[in-house]
């Protein structure tokens, strides 16, 4: 309780302050908003939660929606809820990720072993198993120069060049 109110007197705007307290998100970070007008409209900060040099400072440390409430491109500062809603988004999308992941794992391992048979098959009949190169490693493969291999000079046509 002490904690809830010490935020709401911080979120009073009252003549005498310089800094009014907007909100935080779920890792702690406090964000401020100056009254005094800076450049026609006020000025918006941070409180980190952990002290980072300025020089190990990322920018995608702090939560997307209040990343635009700082710049300017988002008018009302974004709610705990909002902030949880994404969290939860995040978390199943990584989940969902991770099923897709290990689905085209097994589907790779099972067209690599279906691939092994085959050859396998086509060998014990005694037929000669030809070996099928894919595209991409046909345009890989270039001609190797011969070691009397000598560029062709070319000069450009110098009647052409002056009309």
């Amino acid at each position: 309780m002490p904690a809830r109110l010490t935020f709401f007197w911080r979120s009073l705007r009252l003549p005498w302050r310089t800094r009014v307290y907007v909100g935080s998100d779920l890792s702690g970070n406090t964000y401020y908003e100056s009254l005094t007008r800076f450049h026609d409209r006020t000025r918006r900060t941070v409180d980190l939660n952990r002290p980072i040099p300025v020089a190990e400072y990322r920018e995608h440390d702090l939560p997307v929606q209040w990343q635009s409430w700082l710049k300017h491109t988002r008018f009302d500062p974004p709610t705990l809820q909002e902030l949880e809603e994404d969290e939860r988004r995040k978390r199943v999308m990584k989940e969902k990720v991770k099923l897709l992941e290990s689905q085209y794992a097994d589907e790779k391992r099972k067209r690599l072993e279906n691939a092994e048979e085959r050859q396998v098959d086509k060998s014990r009949d005694g037929k000669e198993v030809a070996r099928q190169e894919s595209l991409a490693e046909k345009l890989s493969k270039k001609p190797i120069p011969s070691d009397d291999f000598r560029p062709e000079e070319w000069i450009p046509d110098s009647d052409k060049k002056q009309a």
